[in-house]
């Protein structure tokens, strides 16, 4: 699944805000792959390559990827970007179509791994499957107290991409229902990262920005105990 420049922009502003853990153990939801991100937005960015010594060193280790890794440079480079947003000290990705470290699970169903993981993330990827409530459970279940959730997924517009889109309140219900601590969330476009609350008027940004109209929704989670996981209601988030 891939990041292209607008969720590399949230991830960026997540990191300024030091809302990603770091030497983290990682379980991503759809094998990440950088699509049309140029080598250059990663080791030039000052949140991420912090002196001329650590930009050359990321500069080699994209340089070196593509000669070393075959059919999966934009996966390999993705696991550059990891190391320097999250120190990552483990990586595990569930994945049908992701390489051969990636497991081949059914995110409609149950799974077990390894874990839990400090930080776990829907790669664009809860929009493909049926079975909603487990793909949210999963994240849940392999994410450790304390540890950091990361979604992008459509919101609007982006037709045909996936069988679900979500809307903002979700980020909110779902929160409310887990006591989990939201972080940031964000709308993206190709030109901007707009952060929004329950507060920010939607219907008024639609009317005046015509790119809203066809947007992600980003969205990081802080899980703040060890509670099973807990279906949400809608609009629950606003009673109190």
């Amino acid at each position: 699944m891939g990041i292209s420049s607008m969720e590399f922009g949230f991830l960026v502003l997540a990191r300024e805000k030091n809302l990603l853990p770091q030497s983290a153990e990682i379980l991503e939801l759809g094998e990440s792959e950088t699509i049309a991100l140029a080598a250059e937005a990663i080791y030039n960015n000052p949140v991420l390559v912090k002196d001329d010594a650590q930009r050359q060193q990321v500069k080699q280790r994209l340089a070196e990827i593509p000669a070393h890794y075959g059919n999966w440079p934009a996966k390999h480079a993705a696991r550059v970007l990891y190391d320097l947003l999250f120190d990552c000290k483990r990586y595990c990705a569930v994945d049908f179509a992701g390489s051969s470290q990636a497991h081949p699970f059914d995110l409609n169903e149950p799974f077990e791994l390894d874990g839990p993981f400090d930080v776990a993330i829907n790669n664009g990827t809860s929009e493909h499957v049926f079975n909603q409530y487990q793909v949210f459970r999963s994240l849940h279940d392999h994410t450790k107290a304390g540890g950091v959730m990361i979604h992008w997924t459509p919101a609007f517009g982006w037709v045909n991409h996936g069988i679900f889109n979500l809307q903002p309140d979700f980020v909110y219900d779902l929160a409310h229902a887990n006591n989990y601590e939201v972080l940031l969330s964000c709308l993206l476009t190709h030109g901007e990262i707009r952060p929004i609350d329950r507060s920010t008027d939607l219907y008024q940004l639609f009317e005046r920005e015509q790119p809203f109209r066809n947007a992600l929704l980003a969205f990081a989670l802080r899980k703040r105990d060890a509670a099973p996981f807990r279906t949400p209601q809608q609009h629950q988030s606003r009673r109190g």
